[in-house]
């Protein structure tokens, strides 16, 4: 779908993508995008099994907790906020069981954060953790 910036036109667009229920993979492509619209999307996808946040840079912890409630079936997720922090990333790596995937670049998560989140990668098999030092990111995948 291509839109405008017209914030009318990106607000009809989501309505439209959030009648997808049965939609599987989700990429954003796009700047500016409101937080609250993310949130309200996400809350009326429950299948999505990937999800990549791409250059929506302004989420914070509450979309995090949002992904965390009402994504139970995602595999892979890439977050890219710096808005997102320690508890946001904690909130996902305890809730999304089935997460194998986690990408993090510039989220503001803490030498503890990454300590509270690594025993919880062992449980659900998320494996290879990966600093960046261009992207400050933190990236897990599993193996096999």
């Amino acid at each position: 779908m291509q839109f405008s910036s017209n914030h009318k036109e990106i607000e009809v667009m989501f309505l439209k993508i959030a009648d997808m229920v049965q939609l599987q993979v989700l990429q954003f492509q796009v700047d500016g995008v409101w937080d609250v619209w993310i949130r309200k999307l996400l809350k009326r996808l429950p299948n999505l099994t990937s999800l990549d946040m791409g250059s929506a840079d302004n989420l914070t912890n509450m979309t995090a907790n949002v992904v965390a409630k009402f994504l139970p079936n995602l595999r892979l997720l890439s977050l890219r906020s710096r808005s997102v922090q320690d508890k946001g990333i904690t909130t996902i790596a305890q809730n999304l069981k089935k997460l194998r995937s986690l990408e993090l670049c510039n989220c503001a998560v803490t030498n503890k954060g990454l300590e509270e989140i690594a025993p919880m990668s062992h449980k659900s098999k998320l494996i290879s953790p990966f600093i960046s030092p261009t992207c400050h990111k933190y990236w897990c995948a599993v193996s096999g």
